[in-house]
């Protein structure tokens, strides 16, 4: 009976991302719109959840489309449901960006429930990659150098500074 007093919402979450980190990139994965969730008394309608709108900064994937609900357990009988085990084998996969992965994330859990599709609301301004960056082939490694710096020359960060001099530094 404590559900409706003990649980955060969703937009109390982004709004504290967006107050307390206003310059970071966020990925929000929301994985509770359970179909075996009984919800005391106050639950009278879906257990699904309810759109929200699309926020600059913020990348919210959830485990399954607006108005839907989502497995809570696998047919192989693990306390996770299908999306938090194919987003745990897709996290630390090297070389993929965020939407990359979770399209791959999507893929799985359709595959192996046949209903169930995750969602995305993509309000990033770039691809962020999780587990590291792609090792580029020598061909393609001077036309990534010019792209990548053409889109962060004005940049004051230090970190993304040095990371593009340790892996461009030898192109012209």
């Amino acid at each position: 009976t404590n559900v409706w007093y003990d649980a955060i919402s969703l937009e109390t979450i982004l709004r504290d991302l967006d107050r307390y980190a206003p310059n970071a990139s966020h990925i929000i994965v929301f994985d509770a719109c359970r179909n075996e969730l009984y919800l005391p008394y106050r639950a009278a309608g879906s257990k699904s959840f309810e759109v929200e709108a699309g926020r600059t900064g913020q990348f919210i994937a959830f485990s399954t489309s607006p108005n839907s609900v989502a497995a809570d357990r696998d047919p192989s009988g693990t306390a996770n449901g299908h999306y938090a085990k194919a987003l745990a084998s897709e996290l630390l996969r090297a070389g993929q960006d965020h939407i990359s992965m979770f399209a791959t994330v999507k893929e799985n859990v359709e595959t192996a429930t046949g209903v169930q599709r995750p969602w995305n609301l993509d309000g990033l301004p770039r691809r962020l990659f999780l587990a590291g960056m792609p090792t580029p082939s020598q061909s393609t490694l001077v036309g990534d150098a010019k792209l990548i710096w053409e889109i962060g020359k004005e940049s004051t960060d230090v970190q993304f500074l040095q990371t593009f001099v340790s892996r461009y530094g030898d192109t012209q």
